[in-house]
């Protein structure tokens, strides 16, 4: 039995490449991102923060993926750390990474971008959508937040010890959020008293 001619195995290569490419489209891609769009109740969901794409004159695209919880690291911190990788991929796309540093100096990554390229544009989206979503996600908790147990609301007379003083978690170091409660964003402590 002879083996198959050059060509034909060339043509069988190139029909099994074709078949299985996993590419998606852009109209693929915009209804996935429309069909994730929606902040879950659940803080480590992941959800897709905003996208943007452009069709003419060429392909663009951006998305912007995290969870609640990561999102709540940018509220209590001044600078936002951001790279883009080529080590992980999405279909050969640049992954945009980020995050923040705490006092013990260890990175709280926020979320992810995927984007076609890494130019000063994408990193401009990187960093709009993380903010933008901090304070959507603040103001859907701000509805919520009518709902905490009497104990672990600041009494009256404890409120002008609470505006005087800013008070740190002792196990990570961010700076508690002042509300009608003191609580820690990394949730260490769910919960302090005064």
């Amino acid at each position: 039995m002879q083996p198959p001619p050059d060509n034909q195995i060339q043509h069988n290569i190139n029909s099994v490449k074709i078949y299985n490419n996993k590419n998606c489209t852009l109209n693929k891609l915009k209804k996935w991102c429309e069909d994730r769009s929606t902040i879950p109740e659940d803080e480590d969901q992941v959800f897709l923060g905003k996208f943007e794409y452009l069709v003419l004159p060429k392909q663009e695209f951006r998305i912007f993926l995290t969870t609640k919880r990561l999102i709540k690291f940018v509220e209590n911190s001044e600078h936002v750390l951001s790279d883009a990788t080529y080590k992980s991929t999405y279909e050969n796309f640049s992954l945009i990474t980020g995050g923040t540093t705490d006092r013990n100096k260890h990175l709280n990554p926020i979320g992810i971008a995927i984007t076609r390229h890494d130019t000063e544009e994408d990193f401009g989206f990187f960093f709009r959508q993380s903010k933008e979503l901090m304070k959507d996600i603040d103001s859907d908790e701000s509805e919520v937040e009518e709902s905490v147990p009497k104990r672990a609301r600041i009494e009256s007379n404890n409120q002008d010890i609470c505006d005087k003083e800013t008070k740190l978690c002792d196990l990570c170091g961010a700076q508690m959020k002042k509300r009608r409660y003191l609580a820690c964003p990394n949730k260490c402590v769910k919960n302090c008293r005064i």
